[in-house]
This record gives C-alpha cells, structure tokens and sequence, in this order.
C-alpha cells in the first residue's frame, strides 16, 4: 500500500510504481481515483504483485516472493502466485473492472506513457481495452505481463493492439502460461511489421534514384543517404517489436519454438528473443 503523499509524488514525477497484492478492494479503488486524475502526466505505470505475500482474498504473511535458487522462475513462488492471484481478484472485481480498463485506456491513448507493466489478470475485456488503448498509443516502447499467467488467448486478443502499435519495440511475456497459440499469434505480429516494412519501403524509394547529371561520386553519395533516409523513415513508422521475453514458459517446446523460424528469418528488426526456462532442448536453445 502507498502511502496517499507517496503516491501523490509518484504520480508528479510520472513514474508510478503500485503493488496491487497490498491493496483491498477500497484502497484500490481510491488508488484508481487518484491515478485517474494525473493520468495525463503518466510515463511510466507498474502494476505489480510481489512482496509480502497474500491469500486469495487479501490476508497478509510474512512469506516473500523470492525465487528459490538460480536458473528458477523468479515468478514460480507460491507466495508470489498467492499475490498474483489476490492482485488479479482486485483488478477482475465487478466494482473495479471497468474503472481498471478506463483507466488504462486513458493513460494509452492520452498520456506520454513509454512502458506500461501489467503484472496481474484482467478479465477478457481488459485486454481487448488495451488493445485498442496500443493502436492509439504514439510513445510506448515497452509492454509487460510478465508473471500474470495470462494464457494463450489472451495474448490473442491483444494482436491488433501489438501490430498497430508502432513505437513499442520490446514485450515481455516472462512465466505467462503460454504455449503453441500464443507463438502462433505473435509470429503473425511479428510477419505483419515485416510485411509493412516491405511495403513501404518500396513506396518509399520509389523516387530515389542516381542522378545522372551529377558527378558519379557525388551522385552516389547523394544516393546512398537518400536510401538512409528512406530507411530510418520506414523504421519509425511501421515498428516492429526489437525484444521479446518468453522465458519461463515451460508449454515452449522445441516444435513451438521452430515454428517462429519462419517469422524470425523474415523479421530484421528483432534484436533479442529470450526463451530461456522453456521447455527446449539444448540442441533447439543453441
């Protein structure tokens, strides 16, 4: 639970930091209130739940959620899952729901947000909400659920959000409970960005060209920056997702994992792809 100044101070900088586990139902619901009014000046907005652990409806250990040795999932705790699953109820409530979704919505379409962290369950209409809050968003660049245990289909509902999104460039999925569904979703992103990147490229350079009466020298270099141009032009209007987190999603097996190769050998702007703690062997991980 943050302290009401604490909060008030958060939300001034604009970079607001809530672990939902904390809260009841009445605190969070005060919480939505008070982000609701600075929402406008929201950069940064972490939903998370870890901590001090808690039942499924709110009360308190003294256990933490802390990882229980090296190469384990960070998020495999039960006492974090006892948070999540606690922070999830408070977000899914049907007095909370609808403000939750609002309010995201809000801070997507109108506010300079750059990374939002989603650690806790929606129902099925949160996710479409943020879904259309992404295709309007101008300055996201990282979108993160890591350790909700989301599932396939709700990635699936957040696709056209991913692909319309043009200034989000990394996804964390860390321990989401996905499997063959949601790889399958993401490699249609990911063939989609490729797809507007080729198409406007061609639109793009469809008027650059040697100029002939110049001298060959300078003809080319003149050239060459004009395709540089065209180029970085292209990047920031198509995007493309340059980091994605699936690690500790132990549905990803090797024939999961393979089926990105098509959309990876297309994509250029994918940088990191981290699959660590799934369930592939080694000869697939190297």
């Amino acid at each position: 639970y943050i302290p009401s100044t604490a909060l008030i101070r958060q939300i001034a900088t604009g970079v607001v930091q809530v672990n939902v586990a904390n809260y009841s139902l009445e605190s969070f619901d005060s919480l939505l209130k008070k982000l609701k009014a600075g929402s406008k000046g929201i950069k940064v907005l972490k939903f998370y739940s870890q901590g001090r652990s808690v039942t499924a409806r709110g009360q308190p250990s003294n256990e933490t959620s802390q990882g229980e040795g090296i190469g384990c999932d960070p998020f495999g705790h039960e006492s974090y899952i006892a948070a999540v699953d606690h922070a999830s109820w408070v977000a899914q409530h049907a007095s909370q729901r609808k403000k939750v979704q609002d309010l995201l919505f809000e801070i997507l379409s109108d506010a300079p947000i750059t990374e939002l962290h989603i650690g806790m369950r929606l129902i099925s209409s949160g996710y479409t909400t943020i879904s259309a809050g992404l295709k309007r968003s101008k300055t996201l660049r990282k979108l993160s659920f890591a350790g909700s245990r989301m599932g396939d289909a709700k990635v699936a509902l957040l696709l056209g959000g991913i692909i319309g999104c043009q200034s989000l460039k990394e996804l964390d999925l860390t321990s989401c409970d996905l499997s063959q569904e949601a790889v399958h979703t993401l490699s249609v992103a990911i063939k989609d960005h490729m797809q507007q990147r080729v198409r406007m490229m061609f639109a793009a350079t469809l008027r650059v060209h040697l100029d002939s009466s110049l001298p060959p020298g300078l003809a080319r270099q003149l050239y060459e920056t004009d395709l540089s141009n065209a180029r970085h032009t292209v990047e920031e209007r198509c995007g493309g997702i340059k980091a994605l987190h699936l690690p500790y999603n132990p549905k990803i097996t090797d024939n999961v994992a393979l089926s990105l190769k098509d959309a990876l050998s297309m994509e250029s702007s994918l940088q990191l792809l981290n699959l660590q703690g799934c369930g592939l062997s080694l000869a697939v991980e190297k």
